[in-house]
């Protein structure tokens, strides 16, 4: 059955102090099973099942998480881990109660994974840097691919690469399964987790990065037209990659513009090295969105 599949995968060294965020969601039907196989006895908090929701969407962003961060900070637990409501994504929360990236938690598997010179890492086009520094650290390749996890899984297979991850938390190890199975990942890191020291002290080791997300309320019958009027706008004066959206690298840092694939948005992510070049990146795109806009409604 599937909890034997995970302990056949897993391997614990020590017992690992852990909560659980289910969500009120598929997770807290499984996951202290999971957990208990393995040797822990995981804190689990909203572990009924309530298609209600009453805590909201289970939707497991750094602005949902304040319980679990508390719970991890006030009983002095090693980690923290968020499910979303099919268990196809998980979020980290470190010792000291911060929310864990999923470009950290990659960069937190492969440094303690079996990887070679060569290997392939395959993320989406919005995704930061830092796995790109961490990744030339190991030696290994990163390819993008357009954001959505089909395109995730499909690359990881067709490359073999090592890992596959997109920044809403869908993360696959084809070592362990081809699949963004939320709950095996999740396993592995707890299995790391039980061979390494402090979460928070490999975290403040990585190369820190400034990146944020926001959206531009625009037409479906523009949005795709205004892409491409600021791809024609950024094209020459910027190296631009253009695999989902378009994406310029500046001296600065880089920024995507892309147009949502489920609703009337324009989705605009950047990123820098400091959090002042992050907002002048972000007026930037805004004003290019805007002015794409405008042209094309006049």
């Amino acid at each position: 059955d599937y909890i034997s599949f995970i302990a056949s995968k897993i391997t614990l060294e020590r017992g690992v102090s852990v909560a659980v965020d289910t969500m009120n969601a598929t997770g807290g039907v499984i996951v202290r099973k999971v957990f208990q196989r393995l040797g822990l006895n995981p804190i689990i908090l909203n572990e009924e099942v309530n298609g209600f929701f009453p805590k909201g969407a289970p939707e497991p962003k750094p602005s949902k998480l304040t319980e679990l961060r508390e719970t991890v900070v006030s009983k002095g637990l090693e980690l923290g881990l968020a499910f979303d409501g099919d268990c196809d994504r998980v979020m980290l929360i470190d010792d000291r109660g911060r929310f864990v990236s999923p470009e950290k938690t990659a960069a937190y598997l492969l440094y303690n994974m079996e990887v070679k010179k060569g290997d392939i890492v395959v993320t989406t086009v919005n995704s930061s840097l830092l796995i790109d520094e961490v990744a030339e650290d190991l030696g290994l390749k990163v390819v993008r691919t357009r954001v959505g996890h089909f395109y995730i899984i499909g690359e990881v297979k067709k490359l073999n690469a090592v890992i596959g991850f997109e920044r809403s938390g869908h993360m696959t190890i084809p070592s362990l399964r081809l699949f963004d199975d939320a709950i095996l990942v999740a396993s592995k890191i707890l299995e790391v987790k039980s061979r390494t020291g402090r979460l928070s002290e490999f975290i403040d080791k990585l190369p820190k990065y400034f990146n944020e997300e926001v959206n531009v309320k625009c037409s479906d019958k523009i949005k795709f037209r205004v892409v491409e009027e600021v791809k024609n706008l950024v094209s020459s004066e910027y190296s631009i990659e253009t695999i989902d959206g378009v994406r310029a690298i500046t001296s600065e840092g880089w920024f995507l513009v892309r147009a949502s694939n489920t609703e009337p948005l324009v989705r605009i992510t950047a990123e820098a090295k400091t959090g002042e070049k992050l907002n002048e990146l972000l007026e930037y795109a805004k004003k290019l969105v805007i002015k794409a806009m405008n042209s094309l409604k006049a």
